[in-house]
């Protein structure tokens, strides 16, 4: 009896195709040609560690015993009464420190020789008669010294690279290395240091074959000439940090910080001159003078009233500063890459005044709202709010969030000028300074630290009086109009022009004397804090044009 719904399967139904079988088998190879070969990768890599242990064990004892004959030696000569004169160096680590401004023909190719190609470029060196002589000649532009098996070994593993096609690739494992250099026996880092350190005999001087390692600027240190040991110090310093690229995220984000600080804490000590000069360009019979202005408020309210209104301030300048150094550099990056290259460097300064402003723009935005503040706390005799919170929820409950903004295009006005002549003037900033030496009669190399930045800050704060006598009008606006409440409908062009007519042309410029000294000040310890953190002499976008002209 057949059971109903069920059926049997016919013999080539079940039969499976060739060409699957065939598929099958195929895989099937294929797989066990992978296993024998990862074993066999396995078994080699195993090999080549065991390989490596036994070449590192060998050159520790190498070193050890290296050491122990020199400190033998040493014992030797000091027991005999005699001095140890250690063996000549054979190696060298050089660093060029100057850029390619001023630099005569024959040094300008020992360097291009050497693979020293822009400021910061190290490289190793085998110390022989003509490279004695090679380095001798371009010692104005380079520090170079003996470096020791620990200096090596760091600088290999934290910053080596090797050349591969013509790429630079980072050495991240010793497969890269045996790749490229295992026909010389060199298969791993540690044979890499070695023949460094040992001045084996496949290492050969940077003559074209070598690829350049940049490095971080270092501000201690950095003076010209063989430091022997000395210069491992700076070595260190620099292998312990990771070098900012130009351009990129983390070199913007550190602009960004630079102009806090150069903005937020600048501002901050001048506040007890913003706050006299506000009180007098609001009311103008105040105070006599200054010092009129800070001993009754000093009576008044004690040290602290000298300081009123310093917290937004410093919030206001901070955001102000990190937004204005930051975007200048993405602008300026900017708009020379719309210009090209040759209209960039042509028109530079045309380009430094645009970034600038763009810059500006976007940072008073940021500081608008904490101005406003700062105004409102700093001109009112009596107390305006007991703390910034406090004084903050005020104006937003009484005027909202237009209340913090009012100020702006007057704001703009101010501030858009003076960052305009500051930025041009940083760019600027050798002219200015060849100037001031010139006129003083003798070079820079000349004056001791302390002397070049006292040249810095009066440099600065000329530059500071030319920022403060463009923008002060717009300065005594911003007060005025912070001070005033619009009435309804009442814009903030209308009420601009009002407070102009009433105040006439001497009440525009009242306060400057102050607003000098303050902005004079301010600039001047900018342009420390910018020369301290040594920006070099031209700005970025000029050497990279320079590097392109000069190659």
């Amino acid at each position: 009896m057949a059971t109903k719904g069920l059926t049997v399967a016919t013999e080539e139904q079940i039969r499976v195709p060739e060409t699957l079988l065939k598929k099958r088998k195929d895989q099937e190879k294929i797989a066990i040609e992978k296993a024998t070969a990862l074993a066999e990768k396995r078994k080699k890599a195993k090999e080549n560690r065991r390989k490596i242990f036994k070449r590192a064990e060998a050159y520790v004892k190498e070193y050890r015993a290296a050491e122990s004959q020199e400190l033998r030696l040493r014992r030797q000569a000091k027991a005999s009464g005699n001095f140890y004169v250690p063996s000549e160096p054979k190696l060298a680590f050089v660093i060029r420190i100057k850029g390619i401004n001023k630099i005569p023909p024959k040094p300008r190719k020992i360097l291009q020789l050497l693979r020293l190609l822009q400021i910061n470029n190290g490289v190793f060196v085998r110390l022989t008669k003509t490279t004695k002589e090679m380095l001798r000649l371009v010692t104005p532009y380079i520090s170079y010294g003996e470096p020791n098996l620990k200096s090596v070994r760091e600088l290999i593993y934290k910053r080596g690279y090797a050349k591969v096609d013509k790429q630079r690739v980072p050495i991240t494992d010793n497969s890269i290395i045996e790749q490229n250099l295992g026909k010389f026996g060199i298969i791993c880092i540690e044979d890499l240091v070695h023949e460094i350190y040992t001045v084996g005999p496949n290492l050969s001087n940077p003559n074209g074959g070598w690829s350049t390692r940049k490095f971080k600027h270092y501000v201690e240190g950095g003076d010209y000439g063989d430091h022997r040991n000395l210069e491992l110090q700076i070595i260190m310093e620099i292998v312990e940090k990771k070098p900012i690229q130009l351009y990129s995220g983390k070199y913007y984000l550190t602009c960004a910080y630079g102009g806090i600080l150069a903005c937020g804490i600048t501002h901050t000590f001048v506040t007890p001159l913003d706050l006299v000069k506000c009180r007098r360009q609001v009311n103008p019979n105040i105070y006599k003078g200054n010092f009129d202005g800070w001993g009754k408020i000093y009576r008044a309210n004690g040290f602290g009233g000298l300081y009123t209104g310093w917290v937004p301030t410093f919030i206001g300048y901070s955001f102000q500063g990190a937004a204005k150094y930051g975007f200048y550099e993405i602008f300026k990056k900017t708009y020379s890459d719309l210009a090209g290259e040759e209209n960039a460097h042509k028109y530079r300064t045309g380009l430094y005044l645009a970034a600038s402003a763009s810059a500006e723009i976007l940072a008073d935005i940021a500081l608008c709202p904490w101005e406003a503040l700062k105004v409102r706390m700093q001109t009112s005799t009596e107390p305006f709010a007991k703390s910034t919170v406090e004084g903050f929820n005020k104006i937003l409950k009484n005027e909202s969030i237009s209340g913090f903004y009012k100020g702006l295009t007057p704001l703009w006005a101010r501030q858009v000028p003076y960052t305009m002549m500051k930025f041009a003037s940083f760019e600027k900033t050798v002219g200015t300074y060849q100037y001031i030496y010139k006129n003083l009669g003798k070079p820079k190399e000349s004056y001791n630290k302390i002397e070049q930045l006292g040249v810095s800050f009066l440099g600065g704060y000329i530059a500071g009086v030319f920022c403060a006598i463009v923008s002060h009008p717009a300065d005594t606006l911003v007060s005025k109009l912070n001070n005033v409440k619009k009435a309804e409908g009442e814009s903030t062009l209308a009420l601009s022009s009002k407070i102009v007519k009433e105040l006439g042309f001497t009440g525009i410029w009242r306060g400057l004397g102050t607003r000098v000294i303050m902005i004079g000040t301010l600039t001047a310890l900018q342009w420390l804090i910018y020369d301290y953190v040594k920006y070099d002499s031209s700005p970025f976008l000029e050497q990279d044009l320079y590097k392109i002209i000069d190659q």
